[in-house]
């Protein structure tokens, strides 16, 4: 991922103007040109808009595209010296400012087609010099990896634990945010290290107060589903990252009612998790699911929606949006389908573990 201060960079000093240089660096999903500027049809977040503004000398021409900025989230603003723009508007440059917007001036020395070519120039160098590329080459290991070098270029410290956790499917307007919040929050005394792959966005968070503080603000201002692993040594963080992936899906699966799940603190699900790591978990599963899955699948949503609701009738009823008699007779048929009975505690801890398990392997296959 190329930032905006990365790209800048690549061009002469002497030929560049900040106009609005916020200490937050966002990531540039594309490269936009358009020499009269029309976010609304054309943008979308995450874009690095080059513009000569031409055609916005009207001061309700200018005035509509400012506006149009609180719309979407650039990733910045690169404006090119021209005959029509003689001197960039203070308006302009206030709101970027205020939305802590990259507002660049380039000389008409410098051509288009050059920022272009540093830009794929850029992404087509190796990611592993990018913090996202050293924390995943850090968590995620392909290949024997010189974990004390890793360490270092992350500014990590060796004798404290991290707890490493994610989030996913998040829209690029909402990394953005996560990163701008951390970025302007961080603390080098105990500096958290964030990361994006795939469709994952990590913290690797140390044990300091000063960062609890940043985490809890970020969950606080971001709408979206932490996993956390706990806290670990720094030796065991690539097992801490596998333990906040499982703990994420099982967020999804059977905990959608919660926004934050801890690793540590699972229970029951914990150990479908080891049963799962250590391949026993073929053996929880039950064959007279298959059974039921082919007599009535019906019957075997109500089952898991019975188990998800903790063996209540009424709320089961509520998340099949049936009357609390229908849930009774449907459970009923289940137990003489499978000549069980569910008031007996070891056959409904068997088979409320055999669902969850025949989930977990659905989602993880």
């Amino acid at each position: 991922m190329v930032t905006v201060h990365q790209l800048i960079h690549t061009l002469p000093e002497n030929e560049i103007t900040w106009l609005n240089k916020p200490t937050y660096d966002p990531s540039i999903k594309e490269i936009m040109i358009i020499a009269t500027p029309d976010l609304d049809k054309w943008a979308v977040s995450g874009d690095l808009l080059l513009t000569s503004l031409f055609g916005l000398q009207e001061s309700h021409s200018l005035l509509s595209f400012i506006q149009q900025l609180d719309k979407i989230e650039l990733a910045g603003i690169v404006l090119k010296n021209n005959d029509y723009l003689q001197k960039v508007p203070l308006a302009l440059i206030n709101k970027c400012k205020k939305l802590e917007l990259p507002l660049i001036n380039i000389k008409s020395e410098i051509q288009y087609r050059e920022i272009m070519s540093h830009f794929y120039q850029l992404q087509n160098q190796n990611t592993d010099l990018t913090e996202s590329g050293l924390l995943q080459s850090l968590l995620v290991p392909t290949r024997p990896i010189d974990q004390s070098q890793l360490i270092k270029k992350l500014s990590l410290e060796s004798n404290l634990t991290y707890r490493v956790l994610i989030t996913d499917d998040l829209s690029p307007a909402q990394k953005n945010k996560f990163t701008k919040t951390v970025h302007f929050l961080n603390n080098p005394s105990a500096p958290i290290v964030c990361g994006h792959w795939s469709s994952f966005y990590i913290f690797l968070v140390p044990l300091h107060p000063h960062a609890e503080e940043i985490i809890q603000k970020v969950r606080s201002e971001c709408s979206a589903n932490f996993a956390d692993s706990g806290y670990v040594s720094i030796d065991t963080l690539p097992q801490a990252y596998i333990n906040s992936c499982y703990t994420l899906k099982i967020l999804h699966l059977f905990h959608q009612d919660l926004h934050y799940l801890d690793y540590q603190k699972l229970k029951l699900d914990r150990i479908l998790l080891i049963l799962l790591e250590t391949h026993a978990d073929k053996h929880l599963l039950s064959p007279s699911l298959l059974e039921l899955k082919e007599e009535s699948p019906i019957l075997l949503e109500t089952l898991v929606a019975y188990f998800s609701s903790n063996g209540q009738i009424s709320k089961t009823a509520a998340v099949l949006f049936v009357h609390p008699k229908t849930i009774h007779y449907r459970l009923h048929k289940i137990e003489s389908i499978l000549n069980i009975n569910l008031a007996n505690a070891d056959q409904y801890f068997y088979l409320h573990l055999s669902c969850k398990m025949a989930l977990l392997i659905k989602t993880f296959e």
